[in-house]
């Protein structure tokens, strides 16, 4: 990708049937008509926090996750909503993502696969890229 493209973006808490929970950070990728188009990554904190951040890189999740709360199918839990915000889509390639984030003050988050383990990602900053 490059051409910048307006999409969404959305933070789910996801319970699992056992209590315990993590975060699932879903990036629209409007321009892909597969129904599983939602870059996707699990989480322990905020990628929006000012803290360090690090996400696993899941399969693709399907579109309809952007607006959606309540049970996963399967019985694999619940997912809630945290935050949906609109998003700009800069880069999007294999191992590396650029993305801004249109709240109050707009923010450009940059991540980049770990070398070692292409699964596990970490923000990095812009003059990394």
């Amino acid at each position: 990708m490059t051409t910048p493209v307006r999409t969404a973006t959305v933070l789910l808490e996801h319970t699992l049937p056992d209590g315990s929970a993590h975060l699932d950070w879903l990036i629209e990728r409007p321009a892909d008509p597969a129904e599983h188009r939602m870059i996707t990554f699990r989480c322990d904190s905020d990628p929006m926090d000012h803290a360090p951040w690090a996400g696993e890189r899941l399969p693709d999740h399907r579109a309809h996750y952007i607006r959606y709360e309540g049970p996963v199918s399967g019985n694999r839990g619940r997912v809630r909503r945290l935050w949906s915000h609109p998003c700009t889509l800069h880069a999007a390639e294999a191992h590396r993502l650029h993305l801004t984030i249109h709240i109050a003050e707009d923010r450009s988050l940059h991540l980049r696969a770990a070398p070692d383990d292409p699964a596990r990602w970490h923000r990095t900053d812009p003059d990394s890229d």
